[in-house]
């Protein structure tokens, strides 16, 4: 049997590109929403549905308006086939009650349950198995996040869920840090671990590059803005994880 023939250095190009931007999922989606709610102007519902997936400074910025009252999308998200042998929170929670009940949610950021369940199956031996990828999803995805919390406050004897909270990297203070002068006459440099989400930012798990080294730059200059002797003495590398 022949194998499929290899793709060109173009055809590998136009891939990434769609797959970046999504566009074939986009199109999937509208095509499943028109056909759910059979508008009577299709063309009309169709750039009323790809200008809700834009920020109102986009649309402004190009010179779109677009006004009236959209229906809610039918996102074209099957139903994910986990591999059941070894069960995680994501999988044990996301029943299909819970999956019908959110499959159509959207975070500000666009983010919806087709990441969470890419995320999922990228982490499927996790014994969670769920990350947010960013900070609207714990609100718009409640049904699914708080049991999972529950569970996790139960297990791990949590007074709250403060752990979930984010900073914002213009508020990086002074206290945060504590350093000792003594050690500047053997240290060399010092690296600071991210393990926290920055506010308004994409979360570590679906930040993409740029996006990342924006962060990097914005801590940074923050930390360097610090009235503390440590700053100054050596060189600071940051981590995101």
């Amino acid at each position: 049997m022949d194998s499929a023939p290899e793709l060109s250095d173009l055809q590998k190009s136009i891939q990434q590109y769609l797959a970046k931007h999504k566009i074939e999922e986009i199109l999937s989606d509208i095509l499943n929403s028109l056909a759910h709610n059979q508008d009577e102007k299709p063309l009309i519902y169709m750039i009323k549905y790809l200008s809700s997936l834009c920020t109102q400074q986009d649309l402004k910025d190009n010179g779109i308006t677009v006004t009236g009252t959209f229906s809610s999308p039918n996102l074209a998200i099957p139903y994910p086939q986990f591999d059941l042998t070894q069960k995680n929170l994501f999988k044990t929670y996301l029943t299909p009650e819970i999956f019908l009940g959110i499959k159509n949610k959207r975070t500000s950021r666009f983010n919806s349950l087709r990441e969470l369940i890419d995320i999922a199956f990228q982490h499927e031996n996790h014994p969670i198995g769920i990350f947010a990828p960013d900070g609207d999803t714990y609100s718009i995805f409640s049904p699914l996040f708080n049991p999972i919390l529950q569970d996790l406050n139960k297990h791990l004897n949590l007074k709250d869920f403060s752990y979930l909270e984010h900073v914002k990297a213009n508020e990086i203070k002074e206290s945060n840090f504590k350093f000792n002068p003594i050690y500047s006459s053997f240290l060399q440099s010092f690296t600071i671990k991210i393990k926290r989400n920055v506010a308004n930012y994409a979360y570590n798990v679906s930040m993409d590059a740029p996006e990342r080294e924006e962060v990097n730059q914005k801590l940074l200059s923050a930390i360097r803005k610090l009235d503390t002797k440590m700053i100054g003495i050596f060189p600071i590398g940051i981590d995101i994880e």
